[in-house]
């Protein structure tokens, strides 16, 4: 294992309503290593979701998928594997939130083998 972080994936369809806070609850985590976060758009077509996917793009802080056709949240979480950068891999639903300081834990267990 070479890049000791965490790539957090985020399968997102149709989930405007949701994904800015699934995105702000990570944003919030005090890690511990680096990390990222990949948001893969499954072929979403709303406005809400592509208004919410510009603001994470135009935040610089983490990366957006667009795929062109929607193909399921298994098919997304396979495309930003794809990309993910670090050894470590935690994938949450577009709707999840993470509680404040749950990463220590995860981080932790996963980087420091505690």
């Amino acid at each position: 294992m070479n890049n000791r972080g965490i790539s957090i994936i985020i399968p997102c369809f149709q989930a405007g309503r949701y994904i800015l806070d699934a995105v702000n609850s990570i944003r919030k985590q005090p890690f511990r290593c680096e990390y990222e976060y990949i948001v893969v758009d499954d072929g979403s077509n709303d406005e809400e979701t592509n208004e919410a996917l510009r603001e994470i793009e135009s935040s610089k802080d983490g990366k957006v998928i667009r795929l062109a056709n929607n193909q399921g949240a298994q098919f997304a979480r396979n495309e930003g594997l794809r990309v993910a950068k670090y050894d470590y891999i935690l994938s949450i639903d577009a709707d999840d939130c993470l509680n404040k300081d749950i990463m220590d834990g995860y981080i932790l267990f996963c980087i420091y083998d505690l």
